[in-house]
């Protein structure tokens, strides 16, 4: 970690100490799932390297510092906790993940304008980059298996179900299901003059 890196966490560990203790004081399957979410994320390169109690309160310390999409999610696990914690420290304004029902492992990358429909289920061990929109229309939500990767900007609209490890690529539109294992794209641009 460089020095600006230290120096922000130094200042802002009285913000996030009480996130931490909220982590050790959860007992149970929500700190299971918090830690399993711990294990999918990166700092700096970095990666989890045992899932200890006092590893976990430590990544669980950087993360809330230094990333705000991590947040969003942390939140989303704790419960009614999160309205006096997202005052210390705010997730960002425009990631919107409440009220859908979320596997264990989910990551979002950088965490600008995620909107996802409270109704929406999402499987173990997702990933979600910025600018995605999970949403209903009024015949119903998506439903998205387990370690489905979505790119940038990609939309899943309607009652459609993508399958186990599917990957959507970046600017795609979902509208119909997809099957298991499978890679979907949006129409590569081109040039018109």
């Amino acid at each position: 970690m460089d020095f600006p890196k230290k120096v922000k966490s130094a200042l802002y560990f009285p913000l996030a100490l009480p996130s931490i203790i909220t982590f050790l004081l959860i007992k149970g399957a929500d700190k299971d799932i918090i830690r399993k979410d711990l294990i999918r994320q990166e700092m700096d390169g970095h990666v989890m390297s045992n899932d200890s109690i006092l590893h976990c309160a430590f990544f669980l310390f950087l993360l809330m510092v230094h990333q705000k999409a991590f947040r969003a999610v942390f939140y989303k696990r704790i419960g009614r906790m999160k309205h006096i914690l997202n005052i210390l420290l705010p997730q960002h304004s425009t990631c919107e993940i409440y009220g859908c029902k979320i596997g264990e492992g989910l990551r979002l990358f950088h965490g600008f304008n995620i909107i996802v429909n409270p109704k929406v289920k999402i499987g173990r061990n997702c990933s979600l980059h910025h600018e995605v929109t999970i949403g209903a229309t009024e015949k119903g939500v998506p439903v998205l298996g387990d370690d489905v990767f979505v790119g940038v900007g990609a939309k899943i609209i309607g009652p459609v179900k993508i399958g186990n490890n599917v990957r959507i690529g970046a600017g795609a539109i979902v509208v119909d299901d997809v099957n298991d294992n499978s890679i979907v794209v949006s129409p590569k641009a081109y040039v018109l003059r």
